[in-house]
Formats: structure tokens, sequence, C-alpha cells
């Protein structure tokens, strides 16, 4: 959020768009002719037809699905730049080498920690310290040299982009899958350890190193469960299930009529959603905006109290939170869903009159 937040006083400073400012400052003077923030811009200059789709596994139908990268205009400054390997490694190289527009006081300030991004140091990989975020990039030092890197990515896309200033060598991979980082970095450590020379029986086994960091499991345990998506999704709404209603064993019957929630409601953060009836239960279609996903919700108990399950437009597992209704005359004037589960209470949303 405060990427995006220092792209408005850019634009205020400057007197023009965020999108032009990369352009003139950052594309042009780096020769980055296929690089544009957002993909309408990318589409509007005929690069369309390179504009890679999103591809997801779908897990149950054994096979993926591939679906249209939409804008994502709240994500400026954090990402949404459309560009190929080519194009973003003359970034790279210009970061690593502190060419135009990187001085050597701008790449000290860069790179610079600023935090800890995690605690957990008895989870470090070997030979890796704690990593370190710095400004828009994460630093750590692995057998004794800096690495800076930074991966990242959007459903259907994942990228990671890396320097070694020791060894003047960096890189920049991209892949249209939500895994595809995971890929990248097992291949960025492999080609740091073999700049460095390491003899193969000193080398680790990156894939399984970085698998088991990631989720907590043992890489012997990988993809060897058809359902773990669908056994993960009903673990979630249990819990989510207790915390409402400590205790609950079969959720009570739906006696109020789901026409009394239906209806717009609003929240001047989260703006307008529009709960409807759907296969029979009270559902929210939030593909209006960029992060597009729908919510279905579940009655647990007293009228008012549902486990909402909202799932990204591409699929895959989703993701249990819970949710309230207040009402007024027998009609729900308030709808809250826990949305960010660092507040301690629910994002609000209001009925809109018609």
């Amino acid at each position: 959020m405060m990427f995006t937040v220092a792209t408005y006083l850019v634009e205020q400073k400057t007197g023009i768009s965020f999108a032009d400012f990369l352009e003139q400052r950052f594309f042009q003077p780096l020769g980055m002719t296929l690089s544009n923030l957002q993909p309408e811009r990318a589409r509007a200059k005929g690069l369309g037809d390179r504009i890679s789709p999103g591809y997801w596994w779908d897990r149950k139908a054994n096979k993926y699905s591939t679906f249209v990268i939409p804008d994502a205009p709240e994500a400026q400054g954090a990402g949404s730049i459309i560009t190929s390997v080519d194009d973003y490694v003359k970034y790279v190289r210009a970061m690593m080498n502190k060419e135009g527009p990187f001085t050597e006081d701008v790449y000290k300030g860069i790179i610079r920690p600023r935090s800890i991004i995690s605690q957990n140091y008895d989870k470090l990989p070997p030979f890796t310290s704690p990593l370190l975020y710095a400004a828009g990039w994460e630093v750590h030092h692995y057998r004794g040299y800096l690495v800076v890197a930074h991966n990242g990515g959007i459903a259907g896309s994942s990228t990671i982009h890396f320097f070694v200033p020791d060894l003047n060598f960096g890189g920049a991979m991209f892949g249209n899958s939500d895994d595809a980082s995971f890929v990248a970095e097992v291949l960025m450590q492999e080609l740091i350890d073999e700049l460095l020379g390491l003899p193969q029986d000193q080398r680790l086994s990156w894939d399984k190193v970085l698998y088991e960091k990631r989720t907590g499991k043992k890489y012997d345990e990988y993809d060897t469960n058809a359902n773990e998506d669908a056994e993960t999704e009903a673990e979630e709404v249990e819990a989510e299930r207790q915390k409402l209603c400590p205790g609950i064993k079969e959720s009570e019957p739906q006696r109020m009529p789901l026409t009394a929630y239906t209806g717009e409601y609003w929240n001047p953060g989260w703006r307008g959603v529009v709960v409807e009836v759907k296969d029979g239960q009270l559902f929210i279609d939030c593909s209006d905006r960029s992060y597009v996903f729908t919510v279905k919700l579940q009655h647990v108990c007293e009228q008012t109290k549902y486990v909402a399950v909202m799932r990204e437009v591409v699929g895959g597992v989703g993701t249990a939170m819970r949710a309230e209704f207040r009402f007024e005359n027998d009609v729900a004037v308030k709808v809250g869903i826990m949305f960010e589960e660092e507040l301690e209470d629910y994002i609000w949303f209001d009925r809109v009159e018609a």
C-alpha cells in the first residue's frame, strides 16, 4: 500500500502520471522499449499479442487453466510492470553496476536494510543469514556473499530478479504460473553455487530446501494427495466455524429468507459489494475490480454468523474467514467480513438504500 502512496507523491511532485514518470526516467534511459506500467498501456503500444496469459494448476481437473491478467492500478508502485526478461535485466544490470539513473548514493540507499522480514532463525536455509528488507529489495548473505533479490507475483504469474555484487552476476526470471518463482529461486541458488565453484558434494538440494521452507512440509510428501486443496479448505472452514460458535457440530438450519440479506453494501475503502443468491447460497461477485475474487457465504449459527470462503478467479484453495450480518426489522443493514485478520474487527459494509 505504501508503495502506491509513494507513486501518488511522485505524481503530485512531477505533475505527470506514474506511468509516464517510469517511461521518461527509467524505461527510455535504460533502453527498456518493451516495458510499460499496466497491461492496457502495453496493449495500446501494440504489444498485446506478446503478453503471456496467466496459468494456474487445477489440481482436481489435473490440468492448467488460463486467464487474461487485468490492470491493477491500485498496485502501481508495487508491481504491474509488463516487461520481458531481456528488458528487465537491463534494470538489474544498471542497479548492480551503479549506472544511471542509479548513482552510488542511490544504490547504497536502496539496498540498505531497514527491517527484519522473519524472526524464525531456526528455519533459515543452511549457510544463509536472516532475510532483511531494504527499499523494494530483500538482502541476505549466502556463504559470505551479499545477495540482493526480490521475488513476487500475482495470480497466474510470478518472478524473481537478483544480483550478487561481489560476483558481478545477476538475472531476471519470469514465469506464467503462481509457482514459477519457486523454480526460479531454485535456479538462482544453483547458479550462485556454480559461480562459487562448490563441489557437488557440498551443494544443497535447493528444491528440497526451499520447498520445505515455503510449505513447512516434508519434500517426500510433495503432491502425493490429489485432494489436498479441498482438505486444506475444509480445515480452514471448520476452524472459522469454531471461532464463530465454539463447540458447534452441525450448522444450524438457514431459517431467515436469503432475500433478507441481499442487496448492495458499501465501505469507503473496499467500495461496494453486492450480496446475491447463487445456487441456494449467499454470494458476492467481486469481478469488477482488478483483484478478482468471489465470496460464498455458508451459514453457521444464529442466522447472522457465516463462514465466507473467498476464492480468486483462478480457483485453487479458497480462503475461509468469518462474516456477520446486523439486522433491523428483519432486514440486514450491515455485513462485516474478516478480510484483514490483523484487525480486531470486521471490515463493515453498510447497506445502500435504494
